[in-house]
């Protein structure tokens, strides 16, 4: 896994900004924003370590979301087969007519 630059100088500099265009707002007349609130709460650079479990869990779910489309499709795909196969079979009469649990491709997964 790569591996993030360290963005602590780049965060001073942010910082020091935030603070002056919180002073600037503060003396604009008619403000009637409380600017004391947000000097308590300077941007500030994210832990490394929060940052690497960030950037895993992004992958990771996009992997699962993936495999569920994956999923998904198949099961459509196979529902399809089977559909085509039922109405294609000569030894059965109507089956358009006859419900088949293959056609809700989700229906066997939460059986009552």
């Amino acid at each position: 896994m790569a591996t993030r630059p360290d963005l602590s100088q780049n965060f001073t500099d942010v910082t020091q900004r935030a603070a002056a265009g919180l002073g600037a707002l503060g003396a604009l007349r008619g403000n009637g924003v409380d600017v004391s609130a947000f000097e308590t709460d300077l941007p500030h650079p994210q832990d490394r370590d929060l940052a690497t479990l960030t950037d895993l869990l992004v992958h990771v779910l996009g992997d699962m979301q993936l495999l569920r489309r994956n999923l998904h499709q198949r099961q459509a795909d196979l529902a399809a087969r089977i559909t085509a196969l039922e109405t294609q079979s000569p030894g059965k009469k109507d089956h358009a007519a006859q419900p088949s649990k293959f056609r809700n491709p989700t229906s066997w997964i939460f059986k009552p």
